[in-house]
């Protein structure tokens, strides 16, 4: 209970950060990072945030911060059930999809591209996990490895 209210108090601040961030610079300011993994037969899902601060000693930076972590509400990691969680996420830290956020980067799992298109996005696929999926392929049969291979492009 205590760590729950702990978790909602640092919630409320990143919505005020994040809010006073888009208010300063306007525009899709919000770039954000999203997977899911299924670990012990549990699955879990992450949204990354990031925005672009101009730092008085430093110049611009990169802050990047996490936005949501959780075990994924739903048994079917359907792109419906993902979109309802994606937009959910977004929209407890006062998030504007269309207006706030950029090009979302994702694994590039089917699921999460049709999610975001539901979500109204275009994507940007992981340079990581598109290599994960060039390395996977050549050496054996992987669950979900593709012939896919390639920089992050949009899609």
């Amino acid at each position: 209970m205590i760590l729950d209210a702990i978790v909602e108090l640092m919630d409320e601040a990143m919505a005020r950060h994040i809010a006073d961030h888009i208010k300063a610079v306007g525009g899709q300011c919000v770039g954000e990072q999203f997977d899911m993994m299924t670990k012990h037969g549990k699955s879990f899902v992450s949204l990354n945030g990031s925005l672009i601060e101009d730092d008085a000693s430093k110049g611009l930076l990169m802050r990047p911060f996490q936005m949501a972590y959780e075990q994924f509400p739903d048994d079917s990691h359907t792109g419906e059930n993902i979109c309802v969680w994606f937009k959910k996420a977004n929209s407890k830290l006062g998030i504007c999809i269309q207006k706030d956020v950029g090009t979302p980067t994702i694994d590039g799992a089917s699921n999460g591209k049709k999610a975001l298109k539901l979500a109204g996005k275009q994507i940007r696929i992981c340079v990581d996990h598109q290599v994960a999926r060039g390395i996977a392929f050549p050496t054996g049969p992987q669950k979900g490895a593709c012939r896919e291979f390639g920089g992050t492009r949009s899609i």
